[in-house]
């Protein structure tokens, strides 16, 4: 990458952060809506409309989408300077060339999320997502998706799922671990774990491993229900190397995380290998990264199994530990 298409690119990201604000992760209701979403993509009324009514567009678009996970402002000069520059970018141009080829006009990710966000409805009437936005603007794998349930808003940097695609422009600086993680197929569960997230009561105070592993073994329990027919390895996001050392070291990494006294550890320097993305668990040889997460799922899945709660019950329920005692989970 030249010195001027990494210019471009950290340009790129600062005039994100001025358009798309992240995920609030607040507890509210909501009511029940049906039919099915409408994808609406911001990035062609940016790159699509005449110069001369870029700013009406713009304004237009505001009133119509009122969720504060975007913020436009077509009044101020200075941010419509940077939009101008932004959307006459040769670099920017091609990424918008790449999505508009790699991805079509979106009516799959539509009626995909449309069956997924019905089943989820169904489950628990608060959650409501009607208002989805597509963008272009780099804004990274860790926010590729954000939602706010306030609003039944959800965001999409669309561009993140060409990044296999970059690799003239280093893949927008992600690691190849995540890249793998970047194609199209993936978009649909990423959108329904964020709203996941959303519904998802956290424990008061700081937070042990055993509330981490609850907290993501939910979010993966409400994928599996409402994506039924998509492999584990999107919904984990594993490779299928990955899910089969996993599904046999399983219980190897729950005797590790007890010997070593990690479920009531608060120490999140310890605890981050065993949570965030990554190649592997450093702890193991040849294995699979987010090993929290798994375990997490497992147990979750025998609680509700077991207690048959709602969704809206599963959700709420903060006490980790009395899950794992209720689920009797043993690998």
């Amino acid at each position: 990458m030249n010195c001027r298409d990494r210019h471009t690119l950290l340009a790129w990201r600062w005039l994100v952060s001025l358009c798309v604000v992240g995920m609030f992760l607040a507890s509210s209701c909501g009511g029940s809506r049906s039919g099915d979403v409408r994808i609406s993509r911001f990035e062609r009324v940016l790159f699509d409309t005449p110069d001369a009514v870029l700013v009406d567009s713009l304004a237009r678009f505001k009133k119509e989408h009122p969720t504060p996970l975007m913020r436009i402002y077509p009044n101020d000069e200075v941010y419509m300077g940077y939009v101008f520059d932004f959307r006459a970018d040769s670099v920017v141009r091609m990424i918008d060339d790449t999505v508009r080829n790699r991805l079509g006009d979106l009516s799959w990710l539509e009626h995909d999320l449309s069956k997924a966000l019905r089943r989820a409805s169904k489950m628990d009437s608060a959650i409501v997502y009607s208002d989805i936005i597509t963008y272009i603007g780099g804004a990274g794998y860790a926010s590729r998706v954000a939602a706010d349930r306030y609003s039944h808003s959800l965001t999409i940097s669309i561009d993140e799922y060409v990044a296999p695609q970059m690799a003239r422009y280093g893949y927008f600086g992600e690691p190849m671990y995540i890249v793998r993680l970047c194609y199209p197929e993936y978009i649909v569960a990423d959108c329904m774990a964020e709203i996941a997230r959303q519904h998802i009561a956290l424990p008061q105070g700081e937070m042990t491993m055993l509330d981490y592993m609850v907290a993501e073994g939910k979010v993966q329990y409400f994928l599996h229900e409402v994506l039924p027919n998509v492999h584990d390895t999107i919904l984990l996001r594993y490779t299928p190397q990955q899910l089969d050392w996993m599904e046999d070291n399983e219980a190897n990494v729950w005797g590790y995380f007890v010997q070593q006294k990690l479920l009531y550890e608060h120490d999140y320097s310890r605890l981050r290998n065993f949570i965030e993305d990554a190649p592997k668990t450093n702890a193991f040889q040849e294995s699979a990264p987010r090993t929290a997460g798994y375990i997490g799922w497992r147990i979750v899945s025998r609680y509700a199994k077991n207690k048959h709660l709602s969704l809206h019950e599963l959700m709420e329920d903060t006490d980790a530990q009395n899950m794992l005692y209720e689920s009797g989970y043993r690998p």
